[in-house]
């Protein structure tokens, strides 16, 4: 079967009044679900909001994601790009795992994805809402998942974007984190990677296709 996959897009813009145009309060307002915790980070981005669903429908999925970049990174087209394509070969990743989908899925359709500067995602006072900085975690990192513990209860994709790094490798980075939300979504972690303590292997499964990724991408 031919897997279709739609990508609908709409960008966002306002009238910035200087650089750093109180944003939290602009965007905290658009979006009334996001709450004042996240003030350090929305003051390092731009004043721009991009919408886009990923459809995958032979599955029954949209996925809305909302995408924000900090001033002077410029990798939106980049970002975007590579979602779309890692969301395709996540499907095919599955069929070659022989994982199955159900009808038995997390109840949330929707992800936030930031393109930041590798020294604000390392930043613990700025991404102090994400369980990472509450474990007062001391390794830098280029890329960071945070599933339900945002202060809307969202799950969020925070990624390092101007890292010094080849396009592949900042790629599988992406995919990485994007293997999560897909996994947590589709509950692979509860049917396929439980493990005899009964605890998840959360990050078998991200790096298993990143691996997979990392041999498939066009970037």
């Amino acid at each position: 079967m031919t897997r279709i996959l739609f990508l609908a897009l709409t960008l966002w813009t306002n009238t910035a009044n200087s650089a750093e145009v109180n944003l939290s309060e602009q965007i905290i307002d658009k979006n009334m679900s996001r709450t004042r915790d996240y003030s350090a980070l929305f003051s390092e981005l731009k004043d721009n909001h991009v919408e886009f669903t990923l459809t995958v429908p032979e599955h029954n999925v949209n996925l809305h994601v909302d995408y924000y970049q900090q001033v002077d990174i410029s990798t939106r087209d980049f970002t975007i790009a590579v979602i779309e394509e890692a969301t395709e070969l996540f499907f095919d990743w599955l069929t070659v795992k022989e994982f199955t989908i159900t009808d038995s899925r997390r109840d949330h359709r929707t992800l936030a994805v930031y393109d930041l500067d590798y020294e604000t995602l390392n930043d613990m006072s700025i991404i102090s809402f994400t369980s990472y900085a509450r474990k007062n975690q001391k390794r830098r990192v280029n890329g960071i998942y945070e599933a339900h513990h945002t202060p809307d209860s969202s799950n969020a994709i925070l990624l390092g974007a101007n890292r010094a790094a080849s396009s592949k490798s900042r790629a599988t980075t992406i995919a990485h984190e994007l293997a999560h939300w897909w996994c947590d979504y589709f509950k692979i972690y509860d049917r396929y990677y439980l493990q005899e303590n009964g605890k998840h292997d959360m990050e078998g499964p991200a790096y298993d296709f990143q691996n997979y990724f990392e041999r498939r991408t066009k970037f």
